[in-house]
């Protein structure tokens, strides 16, 4: 062991498509007193043909006992970073030139790699075919992670999926099951192709339950657009199911707070439900929508939804103000 060096490590590689995967698994320290954890004792790399640093998780606990003195247990938990450039080959990075890493590009890069590794697309849809109700949880979370990362590597999926997805007319539990796999992946796609499928799915679906799964999507979806956000408010306009409507009006807010500009009818349409007469079923949705798109606009709304004789609209419009940054927001709920 070199004594400079106060402890040892061995490096495994591997090849995930173009990207290169290291491997860090710490072994000894040279004080030998001091010990690693058996299992969380490694720290995994990845880098892109370039050989630049796309990311690094890992966690390495530790014992360490200096000159007979007491035990002392130490965890190191590496988060995903970034390196701006390295030179040829794999070298070790200035921690000057890190910073952390945008998430969504980790996530790719890591949907690549299990999507190069793993079941390709049609393996992950055959196998998604024989899900049951029965199926083991470990089983469906593995069917449902690699068709989300098939999707997300390749959008054209996408598209696929919805007609599998329209195409399953049962709503037994086994059928459930399927449909969530495909509703969730598409949510996770973080591509626009994914928020579009979802959005066009709200409307060609047949039922409640499609619809509003469709809908739960683009609500928890990355990357919305305006479009998306305008289909939602035209949905919620036009549907006659109060249940569809509702969940269209809090997808419709959640998109807006997402984009970077909002499209102006957003605000203009949740006030205009919220005083709308035949729309007072879906009125704590509506406020629900504003609190998730945030917008300012809709103080004077909520303060006077606070004034209201309903007990579940006073308590939705409290809460949506949360979301509200505002300065009047605090002491108008502290009143």
């Amino acid at each position: 062991m070199d004594d400079s060096v106060p402890v040892t490590a061995k490096y495994s590689f591997s090849k995930q498509g173009e990207l290169l995967g290291v491997r860090k698994e710490m072994v000894a320290y040279k004080n030998a007193g001091s010990k690693f954890d058996s299992q969380l004792n490694s720290i995994d790399y990845l880098y892109d043909a370039d050989k630049k640093l796309l990311g690094a998780k890992g966690v390495v606990k530790s014992t360490f006992k200096e000159n007979g003195g007491s035990e002392t247990v130490m965890n190191f938990f590496v988060k995903a970073l970034e390196v701006r450039a390295l030179s040829e080959g794999l070298k070790s990075a200035n921690r000057s030139s890190m910073t952390l890493v945008d998430p969504a590009r980790v996530s790719v890069s890591e949907a690549q790699s299990r999507a190069s590794s793993g079941r390709t697309f049609d393996e992950a849809m055959k196998d998604l075919d024989q899900v049951t109700a029965a199926t083991d949880g470990g089983v469906f979370y593995d069917i449902f992670r690699s068709l989300a990362d098939q999707i997300r590597v390749n959008p054209a999926y996408s598209e696929i999926v919805a007609k599998k997805i329209l195409s399953e007319k049962e709503r037994d539990e086994g059928t459930k099951r399927k449909l969530a796999a495909m509703f969730g992946a598409l949510a996770e796609s973080g591509h626009t192709e994914g928020a579009d499928t979802l959005t066009k799915l709200a409307g060609d679906c047949g039922d409640r339950y499609c619809k509003t799964q469709a809908m739960m999507g683009i609500n928890t979806h990355s990357k919305p657009s305006a479009k998306n956000t305008q289909d939602l408010l035209s949905l919620a306009r036009s549907e006659s199911d109060k249940e569809v409507a509702a969940t269209a009006i809090i997808a419709a807010g959640a998109t807006g707070r997402k984009i970077e500009s909002a499209p102006p009818e957003l605000g203009r349409d949740l006030i205009q439900f919220y005083g709308d007469p035949s729309k007072t079923e879906i009125k704590t949705s509506t406020i629900a929508a504003m609190g998730n798109h945030g917008s300012t606009d809709y103080l004077p709304t909520l303060k006077e939804g606070l004034k209201s004789s309903e007990s579940n609209v006073r308590s939705a419009a409290a809460y949506s103000l949360r979301y509200v940054r505002d300065e009047t927001v605090n002491p108008t709920l502290i009143e």
